[in-house]
C-alpha cells in the first residue's frame, strides 16, 4: 500500500517538525543589559545622595529668597526715610495775603496732617490759600468797619474830632497807668470807635464838673495837660 506509506512519512516530517525546540531570539543582545545591573544596597545608597542634593539646593534657593526679601526691605525703608526728609509740602510756606501770614507752628500741623492723609501738594495748596484768602477778606472787613466808625466819628465832632481824639488819649494815659486797658483797646482794633471815645470824653466831662469852680481848669498828666473845657 503506496500511499498509506506516502501518507505516513508526510506525518512523520510533520510530527519531527512540531517536536523541534522552539529556537532563541537572536534579538537581544547581552551587551544591552550591560551596566544597568544595580548591586544590592547601592540603590539605596544613590537616592540619599539625590535627595540630600535637592535639600540642599531648596536650602540655597531660600536663604538666597530671604536675602533678597531682606535687601528689598532695606532699601524700602531707606527710600521712605529719605522721603520723610523731604518736604513734600515746600510750597505752602510761601503762601501770604496782605495783612495775612500763616503761623509757623499752624502750617506745621496742617502739613501733618495733608500727610497722613496722603494729600497731594496741589491739594493742600488749595486749602491753605482757601484759608489766608478768608483770612484777608476778613482783614479787608474789619478795616472798612474802622473806616466806619471814623466817619461816625466826624459826624457827631465835625472839626472838633481830633482835639476830642487828643484829649481822649490824655486822660487815658492819667488813668491807665500801666497801659493795659489801651493795649486792650488796640488788640481789638477799638481804639476809634465810637463808644470808647464817647466813654473816655464822659470820664472828661465828670472830671470838669470836679473842677465847676474853675471851667478852665486842667488835670496834670505824665507829659501833657488836659483841657477839659475842651471835651465838649
Amino acid at each position: 500500500m503506496p500511499e498509506l506509506e506516502q501518507q505516513t512519512g508526510e506525518m512523520e516530517v510533520t510530527l519531527e517538525d512540531v517536536n523541534q525546540e522552539p529556537s532563541k531570539s537572536t534579538d537581544t543582545n547581552p551587551e544591552d543589559n550591560k551596566g544597568t545591573t544595580t548591586e544590592p544596597g547601592k540603590e539605596g545608597e544613590s537616592d540619599s545622595k539625590a535627595t540630600a542634593q535637592d535639600d540642599k539646593k531648596a536650602e540655597t534657593d531660600e536663604s538666597a529668597a530671604s536675602k533678597a526679601l531682606k535687601n528689598n526691605v532695606a532699601k524700602g525703608e531707606e527710600g521712605k526715610a529719605k522721603e520723610a526728609d523731604v518736604d513734600t509740602y515746600a510750597e505752602l510756606d510761601a503762601i501770604s495775603a496782605e495783612g495775612v501770614t500763616v503761623a509757623p507752628e499752624t502750617l506745621k500741623s496742617f502739613k501733618e496732617i495733608a500727610k497722613a492723609n496722603n494729600l497731594s501738594p496741589e491739594a493742600a495748596k488749595s486749602i491753605v490759600e482757601l484759608q489766608v484768602n478768608a483770612a484777608k477778606k476778613q482783614v479787608e472787613d474789619f478795616k472798612a468797619l474802622q473806616a466806619s466808625w471814623e466817619a461816625q466819628n466826624k459826624s457827631t465832632y465835625g472839626d472838633n474830632l481830633k482835639n476830642v481824639e487828643t484829649n481822649c488819649s490824655r486822660v487815658l494815659a492819667e488813668l491807665d497807668k500801666d497801659g493795659k486797658f489801651k493795649e486792650l483797646l488796640a488788640l481789638a482794633g477799638a481804639e476809634k470807635h465810637p463808644a470808647t471815645l464817647g466813654f473816655l470824653k464822659n470820664i472828661g466831662e465828670l472830671l470838669l464838673e470836679k473842677e465847676s469852680v474853675n471851667p478852665n481848669a486842667t488835670v496834670s498828666t505824665d507829659d501833657e495837660e488836659v483841657d477839659l473845657e475842651n471835651f465838649n
